[in-house]
């Protein structure tokens, strides 16, 4: 009996769905009859260290417990281009939602090694497991790994042609983004400059994601060129909004409380920092500096907290500039608040995640 390529083996282990349960059966079968090219016919014994050494791992991480918003974000993409969901499409989605799933985790691997972070989705992160050179490997083969799931779709060649153009951007965009992350540190930078890298930061590293899982589906769910670009800023600014909502909850510990305050003591240019840079003015910007740099004893933390109502304010911030976003795509769609009723639902788990 002949044996199936070991990617192929691995592909067919990702049929299910977080958010969405009916998947069809043998839905990365359509191209991956044979193996990449380039690979030949993979020994017994290739096949074995790929799988205990790349697949597995792989595998044990997407498995852990996640909010798997950016699946669920290719699901709302399709709804924007108001398509009715058929067979093939379901299958589309499906691919898409793995191929976001598999890119985020795989820059959420990097990320962590980067940072120096120890957890990941409630478990020990993998360069802690396996060590960095390894864990990086891993991550690095990911991006790579979910292009490779989009060559299943069932897509004209036009589509597909945007597709790759727009996941080979939206690649590069989110690597911008984090080196940005990495090495801008807010104590080093002139106050006038906060605000903006704040703002660019989270929009190239996070939104430039979010946006790609909505265009997926808006993509796959055969959008215009002009709704293609509405749901392009729509994704930006959802992408901006969670990260928003996350950089708040790292400061108020109400989510993954091991990683409280990981952001705003290694100086990250994240949306609190813009926030009181543009809202509150340079002395407390200086007065924050001074209070980071004690924590983890938050005695001065707490006293500068104490005279802002920081979470609210800037909450009703980004709450605020979401709404105008979606009022803008609203205007330029025509779309009806209730045909946008599975976006605000999934704004709302959004929020619930990070509150």
């Amino acid at each position: 009996m002949e044996q199936l390529s070991q990617i192929e083996t691995f592909l067919s282990l990702h049929q299910q769905r977080s958010e969405v349960k009916h998947a069809i059966p043998g839905i990365h079968r359509s191209r991956l009859d044979h193996q990449p090219r380039g690979l030949g016919k993979l020994h017994p014994a290739v096949q074995q260290t790929l799988n205990d050494f790349l697949f597995q791992p792989a595998l044990e991480i997407r498995q852990r417990p996640s909010h798997s918003f950016r699946s669920h974000l290719v699901d709302v993409g399709f709804l924007l281009a108001g398509s009715a969901i058929g067979s093939r499409d379901r299958r589309n989605l499906d691919l898409c939602a793995e191929s976001i799933e598999f890119l985020h985790l795989g820059s959420l691997i990097v990320d962590d090694i980067q940072d120096g972070s120890e957890v990941r989705r409630s478990g020990k992160a993998l360069h802690c497991l396996l060590g960095t050179p390894h864990a990086l490997g891993i991550g690095n083969w990911l991006y790579f790994y979910a292009m490779r799931i989009l060559s299943n779709l069932d897509l004209s060649e036009t589509q597909r042609n945007v597709l790759y153009e727009v996941y080979v951007e939206t690649v590069e965009l989110a690597h911008y983004g984090q080196i940005m992350d990495l090495c801008i540190k807010v104590d080093r930078v002139p106050y006038s400059q906060i605000d903006t890298l704040s703002q660019e930061c989270i929009r190239y590293k996070t939104g430039s994601i979010v946006m790609l899982a909505l265009m997926l589906g808006a993509l796959a769910g055969g959008a215009d060129d002009e709704k293609i670009q509405a749901v392009e800023e729509l994704g930006y600014a959802l992408g901006v909004y969670l990260q928003r909502m996350n950089d708040l909850g790292n400061c108020l510990g109400s989510f993954d409380p091991e990683k409280k305050w990981e952001d705003l003591v290694n100086w990250k240019p994240t949306f609190i920092w813009g926030f009181v840079a543009r809202e509150y003015g340079g002395a407390a910007v200086q007065q924050l500096i001074q209070a980071v740099r004690e924590l983890p004893n938050e005695a001065a933390w707490q006293a500068w907290l104490d005279k802002r109502d920081l979470f609210d304010e800037a909450k009703a911030m980004a709450e605020q500039d979401f709404e105008q976003s979606l009022q803008t795509f609203r205007d330029t769609t025509q779309m009806s608040w209730n045909d946008l009723r599975p976006l605000a639902q999934l704004k709302e788990r959004i929020q619930k995640a990070y509150g």
